[in-house]
This record gives structure tokens, sequence and C-alpha cells, in this order.
């Protein structure tokens, strides 16, 4: 099976396949799937939703308050938020652990301070595309006293 075109999205199933070593093929833009007979079974620890802590990190930084999120995944595909609220002055420490399933993970430590407003890329969604609403409610606060 071929998979592609001018398509960006994120790599969980790559980094996967990769980690079970499962044949896939890369080219340019195409992916490329072969059959296989069986996949052996395997114990696989699946680190937090970076999308669901997006939603506690948006209260931490309104409300000026530390937060430190455990065991969070930190794909690169999936860090477009962490990208853009840096650049509106969020203050982040990053702590990385072993990679599980060929998936990054780790701490992250979120720090109150003030908010300036930034501009986000069409090229940037895909990596943030569920955090969209959270951006804008973090727009309406920035450069504001914090109301909590």
């Amino acid at each position: 099976m071929r998979i592609g075109g001018a398509i960006h999205s994120r790599d969980h199933t790559e980094r996967l396949f990769e980690f079970l070593g499962l044949p896939l093929g890369r080219e340019g833009q195409w992916l490329t799937v072969e059959p296989i007979d069986r996949i052996s079974p395997f114990e696989l620890t699946v680190p937090g939703d970076i999308s669901s802590a997006a939603f506690f990190i948006t209260a931490a930084l309104i409300c000026g308050q530390e937060l430190r999120v455990n065991r969070c995944g930190l794909n690169p595909s999936r860090l477009g938020f962490i990208e853009v609220i840096k650049r509106m002055g969020a203050r982040l420490e990053l702590e990385e652990g072993e990679p599980t399933g060929g998936e990054p993970w780790g701490a992250l430590r979120v720090l109150p301070g003030p908010l300036h407003g930034t501009e986000v890329t069409s090229d940037e969604i895909p990596s943030l595309i569920d955090e969209i609403p959270l951006l804008a409610v973090l727009g309406a606060f920035a450069e504001r006293d914090h109301p909590c």
C-alpha cells in the first residue's frame, strides 16, 4: 500500500512501525507499507497526550500559576502548541525521558509570566490543530493582568 502526497501529519504510526521493526518504506512524500503475516505481541507504555495537557497549561498561564505535567508525550509533530506559547512568552522547562515505543516523552514545567501576541502560520497548523481554540483564549489574555 502507498500512502502520501503533500500532506503534513503526525508521525505516531511511523514511529511505532519502526519501534516494532515492521517494514515501512519512505520515498519523498510517500510511505509504502508492505503486507506481513503477523505482529508479535509487545508491551507498550503510552505517554500522556499533550493536547489534553494543553487545557491545564492554558489555565496555568491565564492564572499565572506554576504547573508540572508528568509523563507527557513530546513527539515533535505534536509540539506546535508548545512552540507558539513559547513565542508568546511562556516559560517552559522540559525534562525528557527515554523514548517509549519510539515516542519521546517527559515532564513539562510551566512557569508564570506575562504573555504577548504572536502570529501562527499555516505550516504550523498540523502540529497544533487541536489546540487552536486554546491559543485564541490565550491571545485574549495576552498582555493583561491575570484574572484568577
